[in-house]
């Protein structure tokens, strides 16, 4: 995948490389009676004693850290000389920009990462709501390691992170059992403990075996529903896996892979047809039983359990997606709620529960470099997002029957809110554009005047969900002095923003030549939007706003955005979500 920020790292050598370095050093050490030094022997030794041995028995070999590794991973992936150097200095440089939540992608391959490291590099994922990958390839952590990572993920850190590459590490026989947990806890992380290709170590008994609760399952072990209507052992929907439960599959820089789909497809337009691991995730959530679900989402909110909230609204975003990538869209415009298919109809019922999860908080942690006595950040948390995707997939039906009660509950209003709080929060973001899109299409009305009204009835249901002004006044606000910075230099929430105010002009616009906005209420928007001074003034000709929209559609007419150049800026430019979506969207970058 392509870099979000330039870097001047010097790669690592290969393990060739190394491995001739070794010899020549060999070399150097041979007395002047030609015969080799006593430093030479013991290290053959040591090598005759660790290649003997295909049992993967411990050994004493250190890394930085202190720890014991297992067989030959740990002792070849230690790096020594000018390697260790640029390696202490990748992963120093990387816990900054992760703390200061300037990466999407941690790329920590071959870096001398050690069970230490990764209680460091866990004390800042906190702040690291924007990254979508880590890759610790080719390192020596242990099942400790796994452990500590597995716990901060766990408990809700880097909220959008969709796969983890542990391959080439030290891991022994409790791997598997981690990385069970984990999935259960983070449904949506795929984890890679085997390179694609090769087989994944299986679980202890060596027959993959599934963990799953006893007695009537807790707010994680939904049941999967039999022939007669009896629920079955706990299931967990997941694209198709090894015997541990990890996909050695396509890797993140292929558009067919999770992460590219996940981040910037939706609906059946953007889905392809080859099945798989897709059809397989299809088929796990299509038997899950609803009930149960929405039962272990009621447990957890009563117990204000963050990740068990996040696994139970996952797979019921997961099911609903399944029942809308089976059915034709839009549904036809006379379908009725008892039309609806099972999940569908049973999230629909939520929405009220889904509000009441929006309402709690995201977990407070302190950014690294941040004041010591400024207050603790909050992150959106994955919960909320878990909620929005849950309306999202909602959304896709395009049937008034569905927007009409989303509009009633005014969630979407509380998302867009929640979209501007946390800035950086750009699945969020994603999925309130989205349903602006339906709205717009399909309606009601009142969602529209809901957003964009600015008569008293309008701005006291507005703040009662935490949206203080019209959306589009807050987007306008936001991109105030914005016009002239280059992309990545303008705050992580400016994609978001111009994507809203694009979009309500795009829908307001009078037909021209027969083409134009396709938006049935179009008349009714054009004249709430004309009654807006902050609209009329963010539309003004020679605004920023309208110069920041008139910059993107000529990049968008012209040609792709320039490569960064370290000129840019002393921190480099970098793409924000929001804005790398939309340049993918409209393929002006090639992964």
């Amino acid at each position: 995948m392509f870099s979000l920020t330039p870097s001047s790292l010097t790669p690592l050598n290969t393990a060739e490389e190394q491995q001739a370095q070794h010899e020549q050093a060999g070399n150097n050490s041979l007395s002047s009676t030609g015969s080799p030094s006593k430093k030479k022997k013991n290290k053959k030794r040591k090598k005759k004693v660790a290649s003997g041995d295909a049992g993967g028995a411990v050994k004493d070999v250190k890394g930085d850290g202190g720890l014991a590794t297992k067989g030959s991973h740990g002792e070849s992936n230690l790096l020594h000389g000018d390697d260790k150097k640029v390696a202490d200095t990748k992963f120093k440089s990387t816990i900054k920009a992760l703390g200061d939540d300037l990466e999407c992608i941690c790329d920590l391959r071959r870096c001398n990462i050690t069970d230490e490291r990764v209680q460091k590099l866990c004390s800042v994922l906190e702040s690291a709501t924007n990254l979508i990958t880590i890759d610790l390839v080719d390192n020596v952590i242990s099942d400790s390691g796994l452990s500590h990572l597995a716990g901060a993920l766990g408990s809700g850190a880097a909220p959008e992170v969709l796969d983890i590459k542990l391959w080439g590490n030290p891991l022994g026989e409790n791997a598997a059992n981690v990385v069970e947990g984990l999935r259960k806890l983070r449904p949506g992380v795929t984890i890679y403990i085997a390179e694609p290709g090769e087989a994944a170590p299986t679980s202890p008994k060596g027959k993959g075996k599934r963990h799953s609760s006893s007695g009537t399952g807790g707010p994680g072990s939904p049941k999967r529903k039999s022939g007669d209507g009896s629920a079955e052992k706990a299931v967990v929907p997941a694209a198709e896996k090894t015997a541990s439960g990890t996909a050695p599959g396509p890797s993140s820089d292929s558009p067919n892979s999770a992460l590219f789909n996940r981040m910037f497809s939706r609906g059946n337009d953007d889905t392809d047809d080859s099945g798989d691991a897709s059809d397989v995730m299809d088929e796990s959530a299509r038997d899950l039983d609803p009930d149960q679900i929405w039962a272990d989402v009621a447990s957890a909110l009563k117990a204000q359990d963050r990740p068990a909230l996040c696994q139970s609204l996952g797979l019921a975003a997961a099911a609903v997606e399944s029942e809308m990538d089976t059915c034709g869209l839009p549904l036809q415009e006379d379908t009725k709620e008892e039309d609806l298919r099972p999940h569908t109809a049973h999230a629909l019922a939520k929405l009220r529960v889904l509000c009441e999860v929006l309402g709690i908080d995201g977990m407070a942690f302190d950014a690294t470099g941040r004041p010591a006595d400024a207050p603790p950040l909050v992150g959106a948390g994955a919960h909320r997002v878990a909620v929005c995707k849950v309306v999202s997939q909602l959304m896709r039906a395009k049937a008034r029957c569905v927007t009409d009660q989303v509009r009633a509950t005014g969630i979407v209003t509380r998302m867009a809110a929640l979209g501007l709080e946390h800035s950086r929060s750009s699945l969020v973001q994603s999925q309130v554009v989205h349903c602006l899109e339906v709205f717009l299409e399909v309606g009601p009305k009142e969602a529209l005047e809901d957003l964009v009204a600015e008569d008293s009835d309008m701005q006291r249901r507005r703040a009662s969900a935490q949206l203080h002004d019209t959306l589009h006044g807050l987007a306008a606000k936001r991109l105030e002095g914005l016009e002239g910075k280059k992309p990545g230099l303008r705050p992580p929430e400016a994609g978001f923003c111009l994507a809203v105010i694009r979009r309500l002009r795009d829908a307001a616009a009078a037909p021209k030549d027969g083409e134009g906005s396709t938006c049935p209420f179009r008349e009714d928007l054009a004249a709430m939007l004309r009654a807006s001074e902050s609209w009329e003034a963010a539309l003004a000709d020679g605004s920023g706003v309208v110069a920041m929209l008139q910059e993107q559609d000529q990049e968008l007419a012209a040609r792709p955005p320039e490569r960064p150049t370290v000129g840019d800026s002393i921190e480099g430019l970098c793409l924000q979500p929001q804005e790398l979506l939309h340049f993918l969207q409209m393929g002006m970058l090639s992964m």
